[in-house]
């Protein structure tokens, strides 16, 4: 029996934190089998990361991206 679509549900936005992203962090670099890529991948994450802070422009985003820098 299928149900009938529900009418279009706002939904909320989740926000990442410190721990999530360290997580998902984590669990890209444990994928990965040669110790030079999880150097490099490690790398990789983190300069894209300062980047993508450094780049926001609002006070709020930045505000949001504050203590990701100290990763």
């Amino acid at each position: 029996m299928r149900r009938k679509p529900k009418s279009k549900q706002s939904r909320v936005k989740t926000k990442l934190g410190l721990l999530d992203l360290e997580h998902a962090k984590v669990a890209v670099i444990v994928s990965l089998r040669s110790f030079e890529s999880q150097l490099r991948y490690r790398y990789s994450i983190d300069e894209f990361v300062a980047w993508y802070c450094s780049a926001l422009r609002t006070p709020r985003e930045l505000s949001r991206c504050a203590g990701r820098r100290s990763l």
